[in-house]
């Protein structure tokens, strides 16, 4: 299959080494190795090196490292951490989006991440999935749609807040992650200064918790979106900020070529310039001569997508003419244009009109100019420069929409962390009391069934560890727990170690199975994860006669009776005992 324009996320696309590529059987063991055993960061490590390994593969591999982050995602729906969870999402929509994928494969991801991150009030990791949304649209060739998304994720990421209970090296990453997202989608958009404060915005953040490599990929993000830029203001007429953008690139080529040879990437001894399509480009465009010649007939030959064929084919074009070639540099770029023609998804529009416009200049510059070509030139100018009118109002557009969506979610904002608990992201008691009564008073809301659940050996963790352990156990059972129920069931922290759980129109039976899996679901967590605690769980069916108060002191003495039997177990109240309850089945036994 051709390979698409585009498709690397979260660095700029460069050619796959000659002979073996990046995802061999050996890498894909050692990814996947032992994956139960690995912490958070660690399965998260393995994600993001899987990604740049897949998306710079050969194309019939990758789908070895599709099926790999699979694999990894799978365990964290497992865990049911709701931040590893997110990032593993993350990555394995990338991914998707990334390579040779099929555009529908990559839906589903991107609907459980915008589901996941919005239950959770993940706002970082919810721009991301905005970014990618409009990422896959602008593949598609929607790009109202992909606008809409971007203008989404400006508005999400316009000033992020820190969570107060989360990693801050983990948060950096995330949001510098998510800024790349966008910064690349904006690119593709041809809204380039925007891009570029983005793209900015990510390198500050990658500065605090970065590594040499993700520093490296954010160097080709801003060294390729100052080629497109430099190209797209050149067929506005803006000759001499086209020349600034061009060195600059080729500046910033050569800070990071020492990264280059440090780095996975690096196949062999030959210069960096030599290998990577970008980086070959960006000096023959800031000064194009014959000394490029060479390397960029060979980068021609090796680059795997088509933006990269077009940014080394319209430098060899202007290199050869520069030279006085100037029918070889027609040539150069027709065979680029043939190249690319079949390709179905043309994901960045703006270079290739660039490689048209060069291809009709170097074409007149053979062409005396006549009264007969002349006007078709002054309509072609015209042309450009109403393009560029629209595309500015279009992306002020953008702008704008963003800046109202900010507004309203900061509203809205200030009412939503009213009623959530800060450690899980769940709701609060306070609005669990709001969905209780709104049950209540609703003729269908009394079919339905609520339980308390209580962490059994909770105390434990905090005495044995510390509280900062103990905060980042109750994460991982309030992830369970949502992970193991239904997306209309309501899961709030009740306060301390103790959860409610309201399940609307189910009876009491049903509610206690769903309750048993969410059981299973804790005590199956590793130990590193879940520190060995389990739950207790009682379940009550509403009655005509309850209030909210009365409805949680059954829930509750239902509990208690559970931990009495010897805890991770459920019990549901019956109320043709005499004692109103049945004994609860130990789960797992």
């Amino acid at each position: 299959m051709a390979a698409k324009d585009g498709r690397v996320l979260i660095g700029a696309p460069v050619p796959g080494p000659p002979g073996e590529g990046l995802l061999t059987d050996a890498v894909l063991a050692a990814v996947l190795g032992r994956v139960a055993a690995c912490t958070e960061d660690e399965l998260v490590a393995r994600a993001r090196e899987l990604l740049t390994r897949t998306q710079r593969e050969r194309p019939h591999r990758q789908h070895a490292g599709v099926a790999a982050m699979e694999v990894l995602l799978a365990e964290g729906r497992r865990r049911g951490c709701p931040e590893l969870l997110g990032s593993l999402l993350r990555y394995a929509a990338v991914t998707r989006l990334a390579t040779h994928t099929p555009l529908v494969q990559a839906d589903p991801v991107l609907d459980e991440l915008t589901r996941h991150t919005t239950r959770y009030g993940m706002t970082v990791l919810l721009a991301d999935a905005h970014a990618l949304r409009a990422r896959r649209s602008v593949l598609a060739g929607t790009e109202e749609a992909a606008l809409a998304d971007a203008a989404t994720a400006i508005a999400l990421l316009a000033d992020p807040e820190p969570p107060k209970d989360q990693d801050r090296q983990r948060w950096e990453r995330s949001l510098a992650a998510a800024l790349t997202d966008l910064g690349l989608v904006l690119t593709q958009l041809g809204a380039h200064e925007l891009a570029d404060e983005v793209l900015q915005r990510s390198d500050r953040h990658l500065q605090v918790t970065a590594g040499s490599m993700e520093l490296l990929v954010n160097g080709l993000n801003r060294l390729r979106l100052l080629l497109s830029w430099g190209l797209r203001l050149e067929r506005a007429g803006h000759e001499e900020q086209a020349v600034e953008r061009f060195h600059h690139a080729a500046r910033i080529g050569r800070a990071i070529e020492p990264l280059w040879r440090i780095s996975m990437f690096n196949s062999n001894d030959r210069p960096p310039a030599e290998q990577c399509a970008v980086l070959g480009a960006a000096p023959a465009l800031a000064d194009p001569g014959a000394e490029h010649i060479e390397r960029l007939r060979a980068l021609s030959t090796i680059a795997n997508f088509s933006s990269d064929r077009i940014m080394v084919g319209i430098a060899l074009g202007r290199c050869l003419e520069v030279c006085g070639s100037t029918a070889d540099a027609l040539d150069a770029l027709a065979e680029t244009r043939d190249g690319i023609r079949d390709e179905p998804v043309r994901s960045e529009p703006m270079l290739q009109l660039a490689l048209s416009r060069e291809l009709a200049r170097l074409q007149e510059a053979l062409t005396p100019v006549g009264p007969r070509t002349r006007p078709i030139r002054d309509y072609a100018v015209a042309l450009e420069a109403e393009m560029w009118s629209l595309r500015q109002a279009r992306i002020a557009a953008m702008r704008t929409q963003a800046e109202h969506l900010r507004l309203t979610r900061e509203h809205g904002t200030m009412t939503a962390q009213a009623l959530s608990d800060p450690l899980t992201g769940l709701p609060n008691r306070r609005a669990l009391d709001q969905h209780l009564r709104r049950a209540l008073s609703s003729p269908e809301g009394r079919a339905c069934a609520v339980a308390m659940v209580d962490l059994d050996g909770f105390k434990v963790v905090n005495d044995r560890h510390s509280h900062a352990t103990g905060d980042e156990v109750l994460r991982a059972v309030a992830g369970a727990l949502r992970a193991a129920l239904r997306s209309d069931d309501t899961v709030a922290r009740y306060g301390g170690d103790e959860f409610v759980v309201l399940l609307p129109g189910t009876a009491a039976a049903a509610a206690g199975a769903a309750l048993e899996r969410a059981v299973q679901a804790v005590a199956a967590l590793p130990v590193q994860i879940g520190a060995g605690v389990t739950l207790s769980a009682g379940v009550v069916a509403v009655s005509d006669s309850d209030d909210p108060d009365s409805i949680l002191a059954r829930a509750d003495s239902a509990m208690y009776r559970a931990k009495r039997l010897g805890g991770n177990r459920v019990n549901v109240e019956q109320t043709d005992r005499p004692d109103g309850a049945r004994p609860g089945r130990r789960v797992g036994t």
